[in-house]
């Protein structure tokens, strides 16, 4: 449900800059430019409000939820086991195992060839774009990002797999109706 969105201003003092960081990359790829660049304006700009969005741990978070428990993968080939596993690396943070070394290449490796396998992800992107029918979760951002009332939006693209979700998340953003003051 958008609460606010652009168009809509109350004699705010400060604007409102929003920075979003798009899936589909490895979790442990933190959005450092965003973060830096927030940081900047922060320090140097104090008319400026601004939010950073990491929709890619959130996407993460929101695919790993998806996958229930499982037991250890044998070898590395991409099936649900491994993923469930994955997952469950992911969801226990600071657990020992995820910290090792091999476990942490392992879950990297894993990850990385999911990702190149359409049916986990990327999923309709592309012509999800050209429709304009977003899936719920780029939809879930849009809404997220438009609450905060931004008057400028950025979104930090850094990997090529980045660019559907990117694209789809501006387009959604730029065609939400604006509301009245």
């Amino acid at each position: 449900m958008r609460k606010q969105g652009h168009g809509s201003r109350q004699a705010a003092k400060k604007k409102n800059l929003v920075l979003a960081f798009p899936p589909y990359t490895l979790p442990m790829s933190p959005p450092l430019g965003v973060c830096s660049l927030a940081g900047y304006i922060r320090r140097t700009l104090p008319d400026w409000n601004v939010r950073v969005f990491d929709f890619n741990l959130d996407w993460h978070r929101l695919f790993f939820d998806s996958l229930g428990p499982s037991r250890r993968p044998s070898s590395l080939t991409i099936d649900d086991t491994n993923l469930r596993y994955a997952a469950e690396l992911f969801h226990t943070g600071l657990a020992e195992d995820f910290h090792q070394r091999a476990r942490y290449l392992h879950f990297a490796q894993v990850w990385g060839l999911a990702m190149r396998q359409p049916r986990f992800l990327r999923k309709n992107l592309e012509p999800a774009f050209l429709s304009g029918k977003m899936p719920d979760y780029i939809r879930h951002q849009a809404d997220r990002v438009l609450e905060e009332n931004p008057d400028i939006v950025g979104i930090s693209v850094c990997y090529a797999l980045q660019r559907w979700p990117a694209l789809c998340l501006a387009r959604e953003i730029a065609n939400a109706p604006p509301f009245p003051s």
